[in-house]
């Protein structure tokens, strides 16, 4: 017998990078070397500072609300779930939260939103959730 489908209340995505001035700084120059990069920033920013009109469109649309954190910004359970695993995608219902998408799954976006969504909507059934109707 296969678990009831549960509806996920909200979402959160962790960068593999660290926040603020210091820590986008540090990304920049990272990924210019070469020594720094986040499937996750691909799909929400590209090359762009403000981001992706598509990404920030679709989350909009979205029926839960959908948000984004660096590593350095998790809360400390956060932090204990994602360590060593980002950059991800985290489900919440209720009070638990668990990783719906990891890097490879990010990974295999290759940056494009639409394909990001589908992801997200076969790694939510995968753990038996679903996002509410809209």
């Amino acid at each position: 017998m296969s678990e009831p489908v549960r509806s996920v209340d909200r979402l959160v995505g962790v960068y593999h990078a660290d926040g603020g001035v210091r820590g986008e700084l540090a990304y920049l120059a990272g990924r210019a070397r070469g020594t720094a990069h986040c499937t996750l920033i691909d799909i929400t920013h590209g090359f762009t500072l403000s981001g992706k009109r598509s990404f920030k469109t679709m989350a909009a649309q979205l029926p839960v609300p959908l948000r984004l954190v660096h590593r350095n910004e998790q809360p400390p359970a956060l932090a204990r779930l994602t360590d060593g695993r980002t950059p991800c995608i985290i489900a919440e219902v209720g009070s638990e939260q668990m990783i719906v998408l990891g890097p490879a799954d990010l990974r295999a976006c290759d940056g494009d939103v639409g394909r990001f969504e589908q992801v997200l909507s076969a790694g939510l059934a995968d753990v038996s959730l679903r996002l509410p109707p809209s």
